[in-house]
């Protein structure tokens, strides 16, 4: 946080958020920010947590903005170091778990945006932590942890939009772990608190509607698009949608170079991670159903795509050249053995599970929410 005083950027969105996390929270909205796209994301979770930044850290800086920078900073830090402690456990390998934590934290678009007060690193943050969870098994424990993840990745949903996929890997995830081991009360029990805490999570919005009709839905540009398909005028943007993820992945892990390797690279790692966790759904659940879902959502998503749209979900391309190389080596330090299936394995899911994790990163031209 060194320079902060300085160097913090206040924009027009963050005077604004700022102003309404210095109300009392009886006056908060019972809405989150408007999107670029029009409408509003459908809850409060990012005025209720930075109100709570401001309420804590706040009085040490006189209440000035760049203290949410301090409360985010925070807050993305927790996140990451809960992170590393469940890839270490994970893959068994605290040494490739810290090589991608390095470059997950060094990012170049996450440390871009460290300077601001934005919904996308605290979105960010908050997915991060609910996939940790689960790579920890810790939603294992009871109904009440099943619940406390759930409000991780539901409240990363309300701050941003974008992270929807993820969010629906994680709950994914949270239900196909138990189904897998045939544990039925504990499908039912995830099943029943998933739907409870969403629907709780949810009351403020319904307060909302209620108290203002004349509003709109809160994600009116999704919402019709998809209506314009099932009603038959439209169809969905398939191409459209496969020419976004590929441009996107490029635009952040290839340029100034024009190949199609990387691209292929990727496709490859999907592959080996369906493969080598086909007896573990929550890991494809939780790397991959976010990406696929992301090339079906987009395709439903009648206007159009920048790098803002996809591009969240390519942020780790060195990380996953970078873990290959330490996997590698260590590989050759533990045994005599030739890299291994599962080493490979190892590498492609931290790639493709940043990939995923990462899902709420934004182009900086547009306050897409």
């Amino acid at each position: 946080m060194r320079g902060i005083e300085s160097h913090f950027w206040l924009l027009g969105d963050q005077i604004r958020d700022w102003g309404i996390a210095l109300r009392p929270f009886h006056e908060l909205p019972l809405v989150g920010p408007a999107t670029h796209v029009g409408g509003y994301t459908i809850g409060p979770a990012y005025y209720w947590i930075m109100w709570a930044v401001r309420v804590v850290a706040g009085p040490w800086f006189d209440n000035l903005p760049h203290a949410g920078g301090y409360g985010q900073a925070a807050i993305e830090s927790a996140a990451d170091a809960l992170l590393f402690v469940a890839l270490a456990r994970r893959l068994e390998s605290p040494g490739v778990a810290f090589a991608a934590m390095l470059v997950i934290v060094t990012a170049p678009f996450d440390v871009a945006l460290s300077a601001i007060d934005w919904t996308p690193p605290i979105a960010s943050a908050l997915g991060k932590a609910a996939v940790a969870l689960i790579l920890l098994n810790w939603h294992r424990g009871g109904a009440l942890r099943v619940a406390a993840i759930v409000t991780l990745a539901w409240s990363a949903l309300q701050v941003y939009t974008g992270v929807v996929y993820v969010t629906a890997g994680v709950l994914l995830a949270l239900t196909v772990d138990p189904l897998f081991r045939r544990d039925w009360l504990a499908v039912r029990r995830a099943a029943m608190t998933v739907a409870l805490v969403v629907l709780v999570l949810q009351l403020p919005y319904l307060g909302h509607r209620m108290l203002h009709p004349s509003s709109g839905p809160a994600m009116g540009a999704v919402s019709g698009g998809v209506g314009l398909i099932l009603s038959g005028q439209a169809a969905p943007e398939v191409a459209k949608s496969l020419a976004g993820f590929a441009g996107a992945f490029n635009y952040i892990e290839v340029e100034p170079w024009h190949t199609p390797l990387p691209l292929w690279a990727l496709a490859a790692c999907g592959a080996i991670v369906a493969v080598r966790y086909r007896r573990d759904p929550v890991v494809p659940a939780l790397v991959l159903v976010p990406q696929l879902l992301a090339i079906v959502g987009y395709a439903l998503f009648l206007d159009t795509l920048d790098h803002a749209a996809h591009r969240r979900l390519h942020r780790l391309g060195e990380q996953r050249r970078h873990d290959a190389h330490q996997e590698c080596d260590g590989a050759e330090r533990r045994q005599p053995n030739p890299f291994t299936g599962g080493d490979v394995g190892h590498v492609c899911v931290l790639g493709l599970g940043h990939l995923a994790v990462v899902d709420t990163l934004h182009h900086p031209q547009h306050v897409d929410r």
